[in-house]
Order: structure tokens, then sequence, then C-alpha cells
């Protein structure tokens, strides 16, 4: 199979083999022998798929085989590849600018549309665009002259049920961790400090390490707020340098008409709404000199998930059916914008495709529930907010994501992932042991975060989450918000500053969450005037 390549991003070579990313041995016998010299000597797809399942890091490679090319996409597809199929050559790119101007036209997928609005993000291969396909989490895929075919390296499946002790976690987010100090090897290191457990985490452990450069910093737009003074505590209690950026209603209006989102927009739009909050705070925060320009960002994405947080999230009952699992993914995932019942049932069909559950035992079910969460969500949306950061010029590093940290707590027991309430003792048992006057739970100041806090690693933990989302789903949905549109905009323009009021106040459809309106905006569902958004440079 004939190809063409354009990548924008830096890109290793080695005979005839392409690296974008890192990616480096878990285990490996002959240090000699580089991860891109084995993908290189490869000469079938299986062969190029031992490579990945022995490899961790965040990366992409094209390698030539016997009988065509091979694709192979890390575990959260950190630098997706597009591929571009037209009457010639099939072309292959990082880029979602170069992938539409291949386009011979443009047309939209409607399914793709409807996701998008209502998800923040598409399904499976697909994008916005018919024509323009991209890689996938985990994914092995083979360009041959019979044409394109997938295979997973990696799916998200449970292991082994072992049940682990503190001294297992510490010992398996020690090699993770020394993986990221390996790779910064020096550089200013910056983490995105919460009231969270993963961010604390990444911070306890650098400082009890001795990382000799590094920062943590967070950002809120209200004054008080009850996660960044638990963020500042918690640097303070490991003598860590903290920043916060508080940016106002004009701050956020201001980012958003910039060149800068125009071109983040323009650079990730096609499969998933850009995060935009991570990314303002950083790029204010190197505006300012703040962050040095060879700085690497490191986030705690998505170190609850994988211990097992979302696991209590799921209202299921065994034995569960291939439809009870589909409905608890469209009520959890697609929450926004209202779809019409033929839109939903395409999209019941891609969830499918996704889940690979037929029906059976619960532990199998939610297995699928977190597969879909995993490959979709977090691999699109949640980690994508990293991808940002190459337009600052900033690296990255998602220690959480580390296949040896991955594959540990999938071969961890049930028991002890559900709810992550075995990870979080690790985590608070690991922070109080380094810390100076340790800061205890979230330091809430909110009736919700209050309520939040009850119970916390107690016997009825489960019984009270559940409640509270329950209760919370009621109150906070973002179909039937309590608030009045005037108070949602309020909200929304603490938060981005993206759309006119006036303009928001027509568009209003019940919806009280931001990305309802990104989508929207991006789609160009919502015209905002002069405000320029990727839509208005595809030719439809």
């Amino acid at each position: 199979m004939d190809i063409t390549c354009k990548f924008t991003s830096s890109v290793e070579e080695y005979e005839g083999t392409k690296l974008i990313g890192f990616c480096q041995w878990r285990q490996c016998v002959d240090e000699s022998n580089l991860p891109i010299e084995a993908f290189s000597k490869a000469t079938t797809r299986p062969e190029v798929k031992d490579v990945a399942r022995s490899v961790t890091g965040f990366f992409s490679v094209l390698t030539p085989i016997d009988d065509g090319w091979c694709i192979a996409a890390d575990y959260i597809n950190s630098y997706p590849i597009y591929y571009v199929s037209t009457t010639g050559p099939i072309h292959l790119t990082d880029s979602q600018e170069h992938a539409i101007q291949e386009l011979s036209n443009t047309e939209f997928d409607t399914v793709s549309t409807a996701e998008y609005r209502t998800a923040s993000y598409v399904t499976g291969p697909q994008t916005l665009l018919k024509g323009v396909s991209q890689s996938q989490a985990g994914e092995i895929i083979h360009l041959s002259p019979s044409g394109i075919d997938k295979e997973r390296y990696f799916n998200f499946e449970y292991g082994n049920q072992h049940d682990r002790t503190f001294e297992h976690v510490h010992r398996n987010w020690e090699i993770c961790i020394s993986r990221l100090i390996e790779y910064a090897n020096g550089r200013p290191i910056w983490v995105p400090l919460s009231a969270g457990f993963d961010s604390r985490y990444i911070v306890t452990a650098l400082a009890e390490m001795g990382y000799p450069n590094l920062n943590s910093f967070s950002w809120s737009s209200r004054p008080q707020q009850d996660e960044h003074l638990t963020a500042e505590r918690v640097a303070r209690s490991l003598g860590v340098e903290h920043h916060h950026w508080e940016p106002s209603h004009e701050d956020w209006r201001r980012i958003y008409r910039s060149s800068g989102r125009e071109e983040l927009d323009n650079q990730l739009w096609l499969s998933s709404v850009p995060v935009l909050r991570e990314w303002g705070a950083v790029r204010e925060l190197a505006n300012q000199g703040t962050v040095p320009e060879n700085s690497v960002i490191v986030p705690g994405h998505s170190g609850d998930m994988i211990a097992g947080s979302h696991l209590s999230d799921v209202a299921l009952s065994p034995p569960v059916s291939e439809r009870e699992v589909i409905d608890e993914i469209l009520r959890i995932h697609y929450r926004y914008n209202a779809i019409d019942q033929t839109q939903e049932e395409h999209i019941r069909e891609r969830i499918r495709d996704v889940i690979q559950f037929g029906g059976g035992p619960l532990t199998q079910a939610l297995e699928a529930v977190e597969r879909f969460d995993w490959r979709e969500r977090q691999a699109k949306w949640i980690t994508a907010a990293t991808k940002t950061h190459g337009q600052t010029g900033l690296d990255w590093w998602l220690p959480f994501w580390d296949a040896e940290c991955v594959d540990f707590w999938l071969d961890t027991s049930f028991k002890q992932r559900s709810g992550r309430r075995f990870q979080r003792k690790a985590v608070q048992d690991k922070y109080r042991s380094v810390a100076d006057n340790p800061v205890g739970h979230f330091a809430a100041t909110s009736l919700t975060g209050r309520i939040k806090n009850i119970g916390r690693e107690s016997r009825i933990e489960p019984l009270l989450r559940k409640m509270y989302n329950y209760a919370t789903s009621i109150l906070e949905s973002p179909k039937q918000s309590v608030q009045t549109p005037e108070e949602i905009y309020e909200n929304l323009e603490y938060r981005f500053g993206m759309i006119p009021r006036d303009t928001f106040l027509q568009a209003y459809n019940g919806d009280a969450d931001h990305r309802a309106y990104r989508a929207r905006l991006l789609l160009g569902d919502i015209d905002v005037g002069d405000i320029t958004h990727p839509i208005d440079r595809v030719d439809q």
C-alpha cells in the first residue's frame, strides 16, 4: 500500500521507522537496542505488537513491515496519527489541519457531530469529518495491499486480582516516578496541584526523592476557593513552591479571543472539544515568565480512574445485559445537548463496538464500562489537556499512564479498586510520612464539599458516595439546572468568557456546563460574531 506522510511534530527516525514522542523499555536485557531500533527490525504485525507490549511512554510509531506499514499508539494515543483515504495513496499526518487539506471535499459526519455535542468527543476511529480517521489508544494499525486492519495490544482488561499492600503500591509508584525523573533530567517540573489525591501523590513522591526543581501551581476564578487553599497548604507542607493564577472575567475574554486559542482549536477540534482550563493557566504563567520554557508539566490524569474511582458511579445489578451497559454509558458520558432517537441508535452501535460485551456477570459489565471510559473519555478528552502544552512550547508527562502503573491496578483485586478506597489510603500513608504538618482532607468551605468529605475511608463510604452522586445528579444536572440562565452565564464567564451575554441567553437550552456551549460554538451552531472558530475555515 502506498502512503504519504507529513508530520509537524519532532520525529525521530531510524531506518525508515518514525517515532513521535518518547518510549522506553519496561524491562530491557539489552540496553544497546533502543525501542525504535526494535520497531524497525520488526517485519510482521505480531512482531510490532510484541515490541509495543514491551515499552512504555507517550508515543506513536510508524514502521515499515514486509507487507506494508504498521502504526502503534500508546495507552492513551498521546500523538494521534490521522489517515485520509483518497483515490491515491493513504495520507498519514499528526496534524488535523493537514488532514483537512488532503480532502477533496469536506463533509461532516452526522453521528460524529451528534456525539460531539452530547459527549464532547467522537468515539472510535472516526472524527467530525468523513474521510478523516484517527489512531486509537493501545492499537496497532496495519496498512497493507489488502486494506486497513486493526488489532489491540492493550484493551483495559482485568487481570490476576491480587490483594495489595501499601508497600506494593509505593514500589510500583516509585518505578513510575523514577521514569518521570529520568525523562525530566533536571528540567523544572510543574505539577497542577488540586485538593485531590493524584497530584498530591506526584508532588509528595518527587519531594521525597529530592527532585531539585519542583514547583506546583493552581488556578481558580473565585478567591478563597476550596481547592486552591488546600493545594497551597499541601505544597507548603512538602516544602514545594506554589504559584496561583486567579483569572478575571476580562482575562478569560482576552484569552478566548486570542490567536493562541484559535490556533489551539484548529489543531485539536476534530476529535474532541479542546480543554482550555489547564492550557490557559499554563499559558499565562509562561507568559509572565513564571514557568520557564524548558519545563515539564506533570498532571495527575487519570490516577483516580485507573485505581477504580469511577466504579462507584456505575449503577448495575447482575446479571447484566448489553443494553444495560450501553444505557449506563449513555447516562454517564452523553450528558449535554439533547439528541434525537435516530442519532442515539447510531451512537449505541458505536458504543457496542467499543465495549465488546454481549451480556454477562457484573464484573465483566464493569470492565466494559471502564473500557469505554479509558478508550474514549480518558484518551480523547481528559488526557487531551496535555496536548495543549505543545502549543506553549512546553513538555509533559503523565506518570499514572505509565504502562507499569496501569497494569498494576488492572491486576489489583476488584474489592481494593472499587471506589479507589485503597489507593486513597496509600496516598495518605505516603503523604503523611513525608509532609511536615500534613493537610487532611479537602478543606471544604462549601456545603457540597463538606458533604463529600463525610464518611471518607469509613465502612459506609460506598453507600454515602452513591447517595452523594445521586443527590448531586439531581441538583446539578447539566440538563436540568436549578440556576437561572443569568446565573449560568455568570458561571461560564468566570470560566472562559467565550460567549457574549445576549448571545448566550438566545442559545440557552437548559444546559449549565460550559462543554455544552463550547461544542456548539466549535460546530458553528452559535454565531458569536467576530470570534473565529475552526469551522469558519472549513469549506462545506
